[in-house]
């Protein structure tokens, strides 16, 4: 309830910050990309408002109000666990296309999850898409080191 105030809050400031400048270009659509997520979180669509932020990089927000809400979507959403589980029940039904892109935003909402990394490379693999493969084991190469996955994407990264 306090939570859900609290985006309520963050998304009014923002929007009253938006609306003093104009254009949808650089911050200006970081932060309607924000908006857009609380809105969907305050409609109880988390995984809606999860696909709004995942492929925003929290670095390039243009306030600590914008930095503030999209971390508190970003956790409430766990958005790298909803990609997760959606990419899981897809690889299992051999829809390696799907997951792929499942697992990538998996990864990229949490660049500490190796398994969607790696689990990105096998479904690259399994589309024959060599650069998308060996982009994924290179982030378990340099990234990863003690992964029991590090052999496999070694022998991949080498070898490609």
């Amino acid at each position: 309830e306090s939570e859900l105030k609290s985006v309520k809050a963050d998304k009014e400031a923002l929007e009253e910050q938006l609306g003093k400048v104009n254009g949808t270009e650089g911050g200006n659509k970081l932060l309607i990309s924000v908006i857009e997520a609380a809105n969907e979180y305050i409609a109880n669509n988390r995984t809606a408002a999860a696909e709004k932020i995942v492929d925003i990089d929290v670095s390039e927000l243009p306030s600590d109000s914008a930095k503030s809400l999209y971390n508190t979507i970003s956790g409430a959403t766990f958005a790298s666990a909803e990609f997760y589980s959606k990419a899981q029940s897809e690889y299992s039904k051999s829809d390696y296309e799907t997951a792929a892109e499942d697992y990538a935003k998996a990864f990229r909402c949490d660049s500490t999850n190796v398994n969607a990394a790696y689990y990105a490379a096998k479904c690259y693999v399994a589309l024959s898409q060599t650069d998308n493969a060996k982009k994924y084991y290179e982030y378990i190469v340099n990234d990863f080191k003690t992964s029991g996955y590090y052999r496999e994407a070694d022998e991949y990264v080498s070898s490609h």
